[in-house]
């Protein structure tokens, strides 16, 4: 990969060509993102160190966020995925 830059923008892009690469054509074709503001969002950024995380959902009805890592001593972007179960309100 070439020298990743980590910047919200950047995550974004990056995200909606690695799910359409690796998720959308794959799994279901028809969760394909079209639009990078349109279809997908983030939803937490921040820079730890040299490193940056980033936080994303989609408007695809999967309940699935993903989590961005960018790690700059080897250049590399870690895709984790997730999916929400259960919100509970726990105190009122």
């Amino acid at each position: 990969m070439e020298n990743f830059e980590p910047t919200p923008n950047k995550f974004l892009r990056f995200f909606v060509d690695w799910f359409n690469k690796n998720v959308a054509d794959s799994d279901v074709p028809e969760l394909r993102l079209d639009a990078v503001h349109k279809d997908a969002y983030i939803v937490w950024f921040c820079y730890i160190l040299n490193d940056a995380k980033c936080l994303i959902s989609t408007n695809r009805p999967d309940h699935k966020y993903y989590e961005l890592t960018y790690d700059d001593e080897f250049n590399s972007v870690y895709v984790d995925s997730y999916l929400k179960v259960r919100h509970d309100e726990v105190y009122n």
